[in-house]
């Protein structure tokens, strides 16, 4: 076989120093546009989205000056003379066996970090519906029948992303596929998965690169030293579901073999399936598209049908589940309107319309984002492979075009992920960039690429980005720490509801979650989500609690400047051997006491 610079070009031997200086300037270029963005949004008035903002600010900044000062720095100092060249495998290293062990490492220290970091809980209500739903299937339906004694309660007992039907069903808005897994695998689901994601791609590596047999260590050790990928393997997340069935599958579509494409089918229907349909088929499309042009039609046509009766089969997902248990239909959801197809068309009509050039600068924080929670040497080395993959066509092509066609659909219909750790929405991405990053490193002469300054400089990238990871595991835990806590008081909580009526503290919204089955004690409810005779007839038949405002503050929860009202119970609620507010607040003072 061809080595790599005679097929597709060999970068010069001043690239990677090239790199190093191109990365730093992406990443300024980047910070500043995302602090003209805030800048932006003050002086108009506004409010940036808190979680992009505050995460920014307390996490990234701090990472992304690191990474500047350490590519700056490569270009000067030689890393070798620290022995840093040894953290490199050598040309001939036994890449796949070294890549199988990592993936083992990486599944064990997603299990531990469930609870060593996050303590078995998720803070996001995406997570909160990946194991609720989860619950849903294993009960053998598609959606749980509401007690008819909560049903007018459905919408403040699941006040976010809930599918409320108005005959007394519920589920998530989500596809089921994630919950499925999170259900059967339990909280060793993701980190299963995101071993076997490592693992995939170090295989990748190898058929891709099969004249260098230490390519697949190289990939796993970028894969392993990712913190994304490390720290989202503790939740309940659909992201590390997505790369590991986009891997699969491209691992299936590389092979010409026609079972290997007949078994490509079911990973293409269960990945549309995980979470939200539009991913993988934005995941999947260059990929074909380069399928089509090496000549394989039948195989890129094949696939294209098969994504595109999976695509058209969720999308219609709320429907079946109406037509199987005879509900009625829920017509308005997630600002759009009807169901099935037409209420997904309606939603991305609806994100279209919301679409503002501000929205450049928001994407802008969430590629710093992305970029400083992965290894350190993955951005130059992608820029030392972009040239090459662009002209070699294939697999490297496609993995580079995913990566930008996405980042500009997700900038266009959804700029602002919420909550995650690195930027999710290219969580699916993360075995695309480090297989570029590995391409990227073998394009570099042999000369260069043996040598101990280049050598040492990616050392340097896996070791800097192996120290990060407690630094970033700190920092999640610290963000989660204060909701967990104030869960498992809410939790010990003696009564029968409890109102989360915190509106200085928006987020304490994510702490109203309930049992699918409703099941658990006390039940907890969004006041804001409740009228005036809800509430009263709440404090007529429960003991009741409240989780306000100080309630928050005293956990440590983040405070948020709105004008959202505080809500009044009705007068009397809390007497006659009920729990009020006075007495609520003593109870949350003890729960608080009990976790210290």
């Amino acid at each position: 076989m061809d080595q790599p610079h005679q097929r597709y070009g060999q970068a010069g031997e001043g690239a990677l120093s090239a790199a190093l200086r191109h990365a730093s300037l992406i990443l300024l270029v980047l910070l500043v546009a995302a602090m003209a963005y805030l800048a932006g949004v003050a002086l108009t008035g506004g409010a940036a989205p808190f979680f992009a903002a505050q995460y920014l600010r307390t996490q990234d900044l701090a990472v992304a000056a690191v990474f500047a000062l350490f590519w700056i720095m490569s270009g000067r100092i030689d890393p070798a003379r620290l022995g840093l060249d040894r953290a490199v495998p050598g040309p001939n290293a036994a890449g796949l066996r070294g890549a199988a062990l990592l993936a083992l490492i990486v599944a064990a220290i997603g299990a531990v970090g469930v609870w060593l970091v996050f303590s078995g809980y998720g803070m996001a209500v995406d997570e909160h519906w990946a194991r609720s739903d989860g619950i849903v299937i294993g009960t053998g339906r598609g959606m749980a029948l509401i007690p008819e004694a909560w049903r007018d309660y459905a919408a403040a007992l699941q006040p976010r992303f809930a599918r409320i039907t108005p005959d007394g069903w519920w589920v998530s808005e989500y596809l089921p596929v994630n919950a499925a897994l999170q259900y059967l695998g339990g909280n060793l689901a993701s980190p299963l998965l995101a071993g076997w994601a490592v693992l995939v791609a170090a295989d990748l590596a190898r058929r891709l690169l099969p004249e260098h047999p230490g390519a697949p260590l190289v990939c796993a050790l970028l894969m392993a030293s990712s913190a994304q990928l490390l720290v989202t393997a503790m939740t309940p997340f659909a992201m590390t579901a997505h790369l590991a069935f986009n891997l699969t599958w491209l691992w299936l579509l590389l092979h010409r073999d026609w079972r290997a494409q007949v078994a490509a089918m079911p990973v293409a229907f269960l990945a549309i399936g995980l979470h939200q349909a539009v991913f993988f088929p934005l995941f999947a499309a260059p990929f074909l598209l380069e399928t089509w042009l090496s000549g394989r039609r039948g195989a890129a046509m094949g696939q294209a049908l098969a994504i595109g009766a999976a695509f058209l089969f969720w999308s219609a997902w709320d429907t079946i589940l109406y037509a199987l248990l005879g509900a009625e239909p829920v017509t308005v959801s997630g600002g759009g309107t009807g169901t099935g197809t037409g209420l997904l068309f309606s939603r991305f009509l609806a994100l279209l319309r919301d679409f503002t050039p501000a929205s450049a600068g928001l994407m802008a924080i969430n590629l710093v984002r992305f970029v400083t929670w992965q290894n350190a040497a993955v951005l130059p080395l992608v820029l030392v492979a972009a040239a090459g993959a662009w002209r070699a066509g294939g697999a490297w092509r496609a993995m580079l075009t995913g990566i930008v066609l996405t980042s500009g659909a997700v900038m266009v219909m959804l700029a602002d992920q919420g909550h995650g750790w690195g930027y999710r929405y290219l969580h699916g991405y993360i075995g695309s960039a480090c297989l570029l990053a590995t391409f990227g490193w073998y394009r570099l002469p042999a000369a260069v690429r043996d040598g101990a300054a280049a050598r040492g400089v990616l050392g340097a990238g896996i070791v800097l980005s192996l120290l990060l990871l407690p630094l970033r595991a700190w920092q999640a835990a610290s963000f989660v720490g204060p909701y967990a806590r104030a869960d498992a008081a809410i939790a010990a909580m003696d009564a029968d509801v409890v109102l989360i009526d915190a509106p200085r503290h928006v987020f304490a919204l994510e702490l109203v979650r309930n049992d699918p089955l409703l099941r658990n004690r006390p039940k907890r409810m969004a006041t804001a989500s409740l009228t005036e005779a809800q509430l009263a007839r709440i404090c007529r038949d429960f003991t009741i609690a409240r989780f306000a405002d100080a309630d928050a503050a005293r956990f440590g929860l983040d405070a948020v400047e709105n004008d959202l009202p505080l809500k009044r119970l009705p007068q009397g609620c809390g007497r006659a051997g009920q729990v009020g507010e006075a007495s609520s607040n003593a109870s949350i003072r003890a729960a608080l006491a009990s976790q210290s």
